[in-house]
């Protein structure tokens, strides 16, 4: 009765018996916050030291962020690929992922400290 009960409501029956610690996505926005403030805070006290390649605050924040990437979500990443043996798909996806968290964070704390 349960799984009838489950399936006409589109719940899965490990969700009803583990409740909100089957849904990783809190995890996971969790960890996106966590890793934007930690990029803004790694900009505010080494951005000054990045010589301007390119005048502006984009590309020197775009810069930073494919730094970061290139430095440790990438490594992480791959290793945690052959260690595991994901898809490689999988990986491709999972990597451009964390590019854009990086960039797009490394942007937003460029201009804040341009504006500020």
């Amino acid at each position: 009765m349960l799984l009838r009960v489950c399936y006409s409501t589109g719940i899965k029956p490990r969700h009803r018996t583990l409740g909100a610690a089957a849904n990783p996505g809190h995890i996971t926005s969790g960890v996106r916050i966590f890793a934007c403030t930690a990029i803004a805070l790694l900009y505010g006290a080494f951005g000054v030291g990045i010589p301007d390649l390119v005048t502006g605050a984009i590309p020197n924040g775009a810069g930073f962020g494919v730094f970061l990437w290139a430095a440790t979500a990438a490594p992480v990443t791959l290793e945690a690929a052959l260690f595991v043996n994901w898809h490689r798909g999988f990986v491709v996806g999972l990597l451009l992922d964390w590019l854009v968290l990086c960039v797009v964070a490394g942007v937003f704390a460029s201009v804040a400290k341009r504006i500020v």
